[in-house]
């Protein structure tokens, strides 16, 4: 493929050995408007401590909402073997992942990198941005921008098949944390995306990315920039159920100092040729993140009664 990434094939199939190697499973969310499954992994808790209801708590990931943000599944490969490679005597919560949100768009991608053909592509088969398209403050946007590829949020609030099924997993599951890779531009966001009010849980939100790596800067999707709102996001979804959620833009691109051609291939702008240095620098990071939001998660919940 591209660089150092593996192909839609490959990476389903990295997935299947992790399950086989510590006892997850996987299931059928739903399918895409183009019938592709889009597959949800359960791997089960280690020695955790119960949480809301008597339950485990849960953490969530998921990638590929955007389909050319391959390291971003990438470094949740990454993290979620990390969390996997758990050693006796630790505890391990439950963890839910989504690795390909969006198969149609992913499958588009890997066409045109065989084909080698230069091929934007942000939506799903129906053009779609399905990181615009969660029913929480979704908005639609004039008709008179029907014609521009970005940021189509869709005719209605999950109104995508894609959307509506991890919407119903997650609202079923009810994860405690949530985390949406992307790429790129380094930076750590925590809901709201579609207000600049400044919520409580939008504090508790920074409190659990304050100690991040440096060359990550981490704010309130919302308040990005004055003129900025993100409407109908993933974050602001899972939030809506009680998950602390972030989404994490990985690296910066792949187009450096001297991009040359690269400038000409999408793919390139959100990928750099080799991700190994940027998840050296990121897991450890995302590794306490987790660990800060996990004991967050815990004093917000009601006492199990």
């Amino acid at each position: 493929m591209a660089g150092r990434y593996a192909s839609n094939e490959e990476m389903e199939a990295r997935w299947r050995r992790l399950a086989d190697l510590h006892g997850g499973s996987s299931q059928i969310l739903g399918r895409s408007r183009e019938g592709r499954p889009v597959l949800g992994w359960r791997f089960p808790a280690v020695g955790a401590s119960p949480g809301r209801l008597g339950e485990s708590p849960t953490l969530l990931f998921v990638s590929l909402l955007h389909p050319m943000e391959w390291i971003g599944r990438s470094a949740h490969l990454r993290l979620l073997e990390s969390l996997l490679d758990t050693r006796t005597g630790q505890a391990r919560p439950a963890l839910l992942s989504i690795p390909n949100a969006n198969p149609d768009g992913a499958a588009r991608v890997e066409e045109g990198l065989r084909a080698g053909r230069f091929r934007w592509v942000r939506g799903n088969a129906a053009g779609v941005d399905l990181n615009r398209n969660f029913p929480i403050a979704h908005r639609r946007r004039p008709r008179w921008l029907d014609w521009w590829p970005m940021w189509n949020p869709g005719p209605g609030p999950a109104s995508e098949p894609e959307t509506a099924a991890i919407c119903a997993w997650v609202e079923k599951e009810r994860p405690s944390v949530a985390l949406s890779f992307h790429s790129f531009g380094r930076w750590i966001f925590y809901p709201p995306g579609a207000s600049r009010r400044i919520e409580e849980s939008a504090e508790i939100h920074a409190r659990c990315a304050a100690g991040f790596h440096p060359a990550y800067r981490c704010a309130q999707l919302g308040r990005w920039a004055f003129w900025f709102r993100a409407f109908g996001t993933e974050i602001d979804c899972f939030a809506r159920h009680g998950a602390l959620s972030f989404l994490v833009e990985v690296s910066r691109g792949g187009l450096g100092k001297w991009p040359g051609r690269r400038m000409l291939h999408p793919f390139s702008i959100f990928n750099p040729p080799d991700p190994e240095p940027e998840f050296e620098l990121l897991l450890p990071s995302l590794l306490r993140l987790l660990d800060t939001a996990m004991e967050q998660s815990a004093a917000r919940r009601p006492p199990t009664p």
